[in-house]
C-alpha cells in the first residue's frame, strides 16, 4: 500500500522503462530468496510488475544470469578438450546445473525456461592459470620495489606450489591459487617489516619443506662476494658492530 515500503516503482523498473533495449545481468542469482524468483520468471515472460501494480514492458531486454550451482560436480572442461569430450561433458554438465538449481528452489517453470539457454563455462586450464599467477606476481614484484626499494625474485618452487593448489579446487577457477599467493606474501611481509636487512638487497622467495614461504638472500650475497668468501662479508661487519649486533645480523641472514 501507499507509504511503504516497495510501493511505487524501483530503481531497475524505472532503469528498463527509460533503456528498454538494454542488458540486465543478475549475479550469483541462485542466492535470492526464493520469492525473487518468481519475479525472475515474470520477467522471463516479458514484464516487470512494480509495487504500484503497473506492468513494464521488457520484451526488448536481454537477461543474463550466472551461478555457481552445482560449481563442485562439474567435470572438468578447457579449450583444450577434445571437441567430442568437450560436448558430452557439456552436456552432462548443464544437466549437473539443472539438478542444483532444482535444490536451491527453482521451479520447474523457472528451470524450464533457462535449460536451453544455459551455458557452461570452460574451466581455465593450466597454462591460464600459469600465466595469471605470473601477471600476479610481477605486480608484486613491482610493488615490493616501489614501496620498500628491494627486489624479489620467486623461485620455481612457489609457482609449483600454487599450481598444485589450483590442481585441487579447479571449479573455482584460479581465485583460490591467487588467494595463496597473497597469503605467501602477507607472511613474508609481516617478516621483512621486522627486519630492515633486507633494504637494497635481492630477496629470493621459495616454499620449504613444510609448505611455507622461506627466503634467501644469499645469491645477493655471493654477487657481492664472490667464491663463497663469507669471511670476508662478516670481517666487514665486524669492523662496524659489537659481537651481539654481529650475532643478531648473522641469524637474520642465515635460514
Amino acid at each position: 500500500p501507499p507509504s511503504y515500503v516497495g510501493y511505487g516503482r524501483g530503481e531497475l523498473s524505472d532503469f528498463i522503462i527509460e533503456n528498454p533495449c538494454c542488458i540486465v545481468l543478475f549475479d550469483e542469482f541462485e542466492k535470492a530468496h526464493p520469492k525473487i524468483w518468481r519475479n525472475y520468471l515474470t520477467m522471463l515472460e516479458g514484464g516487470l510488475t512494480t509495487g504500484d501494480g503497473r506492468v513494464v514492458d521488457m520484451g526488448q531486454t536481454i537477461l543474463l544470469f550466472t551461478s555457481n550451482a552445482g560449481a563442485p560436480k562439474l567435470k572438468y572442461v578447457t579449450s583444450e578438450t577434445d571437441i567430442a569430450e568437450k560436448k558430452r561433458l557439456r552436456m552432462l554438465n548443464k544437466n549437473i546445473i539443472k539438478d542444483a538449481l532444482m535444490k536451491e528452489g527453482g521451479s520447474p517453470e523457472f528451470i524450464g525456461r533457462l535449460l536451453s539457454s544455459i551455458l557452461p563455462f570452460n574451466f581455465l586450464s593450466q597454462t591460464y592459470i600459469a600465466r595469471i599467477l605470473s601477471n600476479n606476481i610481477q605486480k608484486i614484484t613491482k610493488d615490493f620495489n616501489d614501496r620498500y626499494k628491494i627486489d624479489i625474485e620467486f623461485d620455481q618452487s612457489v609457482m609449483d606450489y600454487l599450481l598444485d593448489t589450483w590442481e585441487q579446487y579447479k571449479a573455482f577457477g584460479a581465485r583460490n591459487a591467487v588467494k595463496e599467493l597473497e597469503t605467501l606474501v602477507s607472511k613474508f611481509l609481516t617478516i621483512f617489516q621486522k627486519q630492515k636487512a633486507f633494504l637494497g638487497t635481492k630477496v629470493f622467495l621459495y616454499i620449504d619443506e613444510k609448505h611455507e614461504i622461506g627466503y634467501s638472500l644469499s645469491n645477493a650475497i655471493t654477487q657481492k662476494y664472490k667464491k663463497g668468501s663469507l669471511v670476508s662479508y662478516w670481517a666487514e661487519a665486524l669492523k662496524k658492530d659489537n659481537i651481539s649486533k654481529l650475532a643478531a645480523r648473522l641469524k637474520e641472514r642465515i635460514i
